[in-house]
């Protein structure tokens, strides 16, 4: 078997010569038999933007890999596969994965079970966001869950053998999961989880840009999300800026900083582009509330800790809130967590004691710089103060 591999790997060797290299690496590993360093390559390869298109990954395995299958760790050869399948159609993609599960060197090893599991129920649940009819719907979220409740327990009870691509992939698959129950806060929190164990080497550019849209629309209506800070500092979120939605990340920014203008702004600017996004479209009037509460956190956050006590008027010119709402604004913001705080409805004014701790982004770190050097020179001061009256004190004449 290993002979006709060996044949293939030849014949492609200065076909491409962006790939020509990887496929005489393999050549060589699999001639000398050093399966760990061919291991290794191969989950590199397979990773190769040339292959974002097409479907030469699924003759590599035809001709390949599965004569080679045997000789592969079971976790790596899961995470090739899986790899490996994303050329295929959403249907098809769900049987070449069911067969790789009945590999009998990848049935032995629970984590390479638990993986291809979870990554079996994410496809799956991407395949009933596209059906119409109710029933088949039913019956693939259904059979996604049950994938999804096995890989849960494979994975977490396998600690002592913690992968991280594992556990990405059930982040993951509960990210599609919170999709399909339409819960973009979920959703948000998810794909970041899932983020964190996934190094970004490994998507595809067509895949980052599609997360990158989600998490954003996601976290924009979002019940519960108002730090953008952990988002806007992923880099995946760079995908946005050179293509047809960066239009999206200048509104991200604009909640982010709390800036009500700016977002009025970028709402008459992109107009069509929201109209044209039905989550934001359905979700205005929260993303109008959301906007109200982050202009207010970033009046409070703005201001000394020691001159937190805004009148109502201020609130409502900078939140762009009625007068006779800025108490209802407040008590939500409260409500959520977001600010302490008192409100006295006699005088209109609230007294901020607390703002939510937040990722900051330059323009906020500057901010908050220049209010802890103003407070250095405020102790200074003091202490010279302090000084000079105790000084006086010790040289003043006493008089018996």
């Amino acid at each position: 078997m290993t002979s006709a591999a060996a044949q293939y790997l030849q014949s492609k060797i200065g076909v491409n010569p962006t790939i020509s290299s990887f496929y005489e690496k393999l050549y060589n590993y699999l001639e000398a038999k050093l399966w760990h360093q061919l291991t290794l390559t191969l989950e590199t390869f397979v990773t190769s933007p040339e292959f974002e298109h097409g479907k030469e990954l699924i003759e590599l395995h035809q001709y390949f890999i599965a004569n080679i299958a045997g000789k592969l760790n079971p976790r790596s050869l899961s995470k090739i596969l899986i790899t490996v399948s994303k050329q295929l159609p959403p249907s098809e993609r769900v049987l070449f994965l069911r067969e790789v599960l009945q590999m009998h060197t990848v049935s032995q090893d629970p984590l390479a079970v638990g993986l291809l599991r979870a990554t079996i129920a994410g496809v799956l649940l991407e395949v009933a966001l596209s059906v119409a009819d109710k029933a088949e719907r039913t019956t693939l979220i259904k059979e996604a869950k049950d994938h999804l409740k096995v890989a849960d327990n494979l994975v977490n009870e396998n600690v002592d053998a913690i992968d991280n691509v594992a556990t990405a992939s059930l982040y993951l698959a509960n990210s599609i999961l919170a999709k399909v129950n339409s819960e973009p806060q979920e959703f948000f929190s998810n794909t970041l989880k899932y983020l964190a164990y996934t190094p970004l080497e490994t998507l595809r550019n067509t895949e980052k840009r599609k997360i990158a849209y989600e998490l954003g629309i996601a976290s924009l209506i979002g019940e519960n999300v108002y730090n953008f800070g952990e988002l806007l500092q992923h880099p995946i979120l760079k995908t946005l800026e050179d293509s047809e939605d960066r239009w999206l990340g200048e509104i991200l920014h604009a909640f982010s900083n709390g800036k009500r203008d700016e977002y009025n702004n970028l709402k008459s600017l992109y107009h069509s582009n929201i109209k044209n996004q039905s989550d934001l479209a359905n979700n205005a009037n929260r993303m109008e509330e959301k906007i109200a509460i982050l202009s207010l956190l970033e009046l409070a956050f703005s201001r000394p800790a020691d001159n937190r006590i805004i009148d109502f008027g201020t609130i409502s010119k900078v939140t762009q809130t009625p007068e006779n709402e800025v108490e209802l604004l407040v008590m939500k913001a409260q409500s959520l967590g977001l600010i302490k705080g008192v409100i006295d409805g006699v005088d209109q004014k609230v007294t901020i004691t607390w703002v939510q701790p937040r990722i900051l982004n330059l323009q906020q770190i500057i901010k908050m710089n220049a209010r802890l050097n103003g407070w250095i020179e405020n102790v200074k001061n003091a202490l010279r103060l302090m000084e000079n009256q105790t000084t006086s004190e010790l040289i003043e004449p006493h008089h018996q």
